[in-house]
């Protein structure tokens, strides 16, 4: 039976002029028609929103529907919506996909999908976009993503059959932008797969330990140093193969490790899977769960220092104090003893005062209180340790905060006692104050980003659910006919209300957009609150869009624990490693300025990379760079180098090819041969 408009909009008439309702018998009465006839449209009527039913003991009482049409609520969606009639026409669309398809609704509306521009923007994936349309008109639902190669955009998209206010059939379909979600997962295995080259190219064993010190990873060098092969030692303890002597000095630095002193120092005996024993030296790591702050697992690169260890014992001491005043001379080095009284400062002293006006002297003399105390603590912290510390240090000098990297050691007696401390100091103010300016620039990217997009809901001003959508009822529990006309402070609990009734507060007065971020049952949303005006300029009503962006705080998270440990890894590694592009060398860890003989990074940042190599070396390291760019699997090669003052070193160097921005590099671990 072919429904006339006529009769529907008679109907609507006559339930308007009755807002209590009527039955279906007075209905017929009024309108003329039969029964079945009246059954016929009010069935339609209630697929498309237009008429509530309810029931009334035994009878069914009709009325005209109060709910907010859905194309209203949608028009305010950050999501980019269109939806399409049985012809293909489009009948719809909000200004997020306007702003896609780069068109005026005068350009798209009425007209059929395939002749408009949208064919054009889709182009590579039309198509299969057009297929899945057919399919929602007819009646089957599809989620999925779709990819715009031309704007370098992701899109998740969902198409559903959908029933509209004057009977029609249709589909809609909602794209929602996971650009920059899907970028940082694919970060985070970029980050996990680089440090899995390194860990299993690096020429030290790298093992990755959980809190009741159980091996979940070790690299192939300890097969090399030690003899067994990872199977053999992964999901055992570190007693396998530590001396029995020693293993209490290990287990003592894992639980003195704590996230302020999160790094130390273990040299003992390892045995070798044919029973004999060598010298190992290992830097062991607390990794520590940011948010918690509790232990997650320990991180150890360990050597072999047999060799080293045999002329090591009887120089150690003379040793170590000239390479602490000597290895970084351009940068700031001072000697403290353990009450921090000064005893030496070199010529790169940045305070201006000459050191003979600083000897006996302490920090509270020439700094202000908070910085003098932090300095003097970490000074009498070493003392009291034993241990070597390494700080980023803020210090307020002539009105100004300068930003240090310091390095602490104790130096001690052959008695092992601390008799004094040494700081090699490097001013990076200039630094910080760049990543300070990135991270804000960042943070405000992503605000713009990541628009809200998931639950919407509509209020009137005194905070009455007017209408909402399917993800906003199923946050609330509840269906949507249940929480329409519901006080939305009653579906929420008393702190969440609180906190909303401020901001709704806000968007009313203020007439303008409010937006944050909270965390509620453990999930993270994004939420705004945006006030609709009348022709008269005041607020009718407020749209709340809140999207859920738990596994954007997820991807972050994983991305920040994935690049810390992959720095520490290369910042604490006592090799030199360097990472070249196109021939010049990009980046370089702590060890590189002291393999080179260079004072600062930029002696070396910039510079072509076979520079530093000696020239009849030269043709044999470009063999060896052609293999890792083509993916080759080479061996380490001994080769002479040449440090920034022109003086040859021995080392050993191996590289691998990694990518950056999708162009391949090569990362080098490189060793000095004594």
């Amino acid at each position: 039976m072919v429904l006339k408009k006529e009769i529907t909009f008679q109907i609507k008439d006559i339930l308007k002029k009755n807002p209590q309702g009527m039955s279906i018998t007075e209905i017929v009465k009024t309108v003329g028609i039969n029964r079945n006839t009246a059954g016929r449209y009010l069935e339609n009527l209630l697929v498309s929103g237009q008429v509530e039913m309810r029931r009334f003991g035994m009878a069914k009482i009709y009325m005209l529907s109060q709910r907010v049409p859905l194309s209203a609520v949608l028009s305010i969606s950050s999501e980019l919506v269109i939806q399409l009639d049985n012809n293909l026409r489009i009948i719809f669309t909000n200004e997020p996909f306007l702003d896609l398809i780069g068109a005026d609704e005068k350009d798209l509306l009425g007209k059929n999908i395939e002749y408009t521009s949208v064919a054009i923007v889709f182009e590579d994936i039309f198509s299969f976009f057009l297929g899945k349309i057919r399919g929602g008109l007819n009646g089957k639902e599809w989620s999925g993503e779709v990819a715009l190669s031309a704007k370098d955009i992701l899109f998740s998209c969902h198409i559903a059959p959908t029933v509209f206010e004057d009977g029609r059939k249709g589909a809609s379909v909602i794209l929602e932008d996971i650009t920059s979600r899907k970028k940082a997962e694919q970060k985070v295995e970029e980050s996990e797969r680089q440090f899995r080259l390194l860990a299993e190219n690096s020429l030290d064993m790298i093992g990755r330990i959980t809190p009741d010190y159980t091996h979940s990873y070790v690299s192939p060098a300890y097969t090399t140093s030690l003899g067994y092969l990872p199977e053999e030692i992964i999901g055992k303890g570190w007693e396998i193969f530590i001396h029995p002597e020693d293993v209490h000095s290990m287990e003592a630095i894992g639980k003195a490790l704590t996230p302020q002193n999160s790094s130390a120092t273990f040299r003992g005996r390892a045995k070798h899977k044919d029973g004999h024993y060598i010298w190992i030296e290992s830097r062991v790591k607390a990794i520590v769960d940011e948010k918690t702050q509790k232990l997650s697992e320990y991180y150890a690169v360990t050597r072999d220092i047999t060799e080293s260890k045999r002329t090591e014992e009887a120089l150690l001491e003379s040793e170590k104090r000239l390479r602490l005043i000597l290895d970084s001379t351009d940068d700031l080095v001072i000697m403290q003893d353990p009450e921090g009284r000064y005893l030496y400062f070199n010529s790169a002293n940045q305070y201006g005062v000459s050191m003979e006006e600083m000897i006996g002297l302490t920090p509270y003399d020439f700094l202000d209180r908070v910085s003098a105390e932090l300095l003097v603590d970490r000074v009498k912290n070493v003392t009291k340790t034993g241990q070597g510390i390494r700080t980023e240090t803020p210090i307020v000098w002539k009105g100004q905060i300068l930003w240090f990297s310091d390095s602490l050691s104790p130096v001690k007696d052959v008695n092992g006692t601390t008799t004094a401390v040494v700081t090699v100091s490097q001013n990076i103010t200039e630094r910080k104050r760049a990543e300070m300016a990135l991270l804000e620039s960042e943070a405000t990217a992503r605000a713009l980003i990541n628009a809200p997009t998931d639950s919407v809901i509509l209020l009137d001003r005194r905070g009455i659910l007017l209408a909402l959508n399917e993800t906003a009822a199923g946050r609330f529990g509840r269906r949507i006919d249940e929480v329409v006309g519901t006080l939305v402070d009653d579906l929420l609990p008393e702190e969440v209300a609180r906190s909303r009734r401020s901001l709704i507060f806000e968007a009313l007065v203020a007439r303008k957009m409010v937006r944050f971020e909270d965390e509620r049952d453990g999930r993270w949303y994004d939420t705004v609150a945006y006030p609709i005006l009348s022709e008269t300029g005041e607020v009718t009503r407020i749209a709340v869009i809140a999207r859920d962006i738990t596994d954007r705080k997820k991807a972050e998270d994983a991305l920040r624990e994935s690049e810390e440990r992959y720095r520490q890894l290369v910042d604490i590694s006592p090799d030199a490693v360097l990472i070249h592009k196109e021939g010049k060398i990009i980046f370089i860890n702590p060890a590189t300025l002291n393999l080179l003989g260079a004072s600062h990074s930029a002696e070396i940042i910039g510079k072509k990379v076979l520079d530093f190599i000696q020239p009849e070396f030269r043709d044999a390291v470009m063999k060896n760079i052609e293999k890792d760019l083509g993916g080759e699997i080479t061996s380490p090669m001994e080769l002479r180098m040449l440090r920034v003052d022109g003086i040859s070193v021995i080392a050993e160097g191996r590289g691998v090819r990694i990518f950056i921005d999708g162009k391949p590099a090569i990362m080098v671990a490189i060793r000095e041969r004594h």
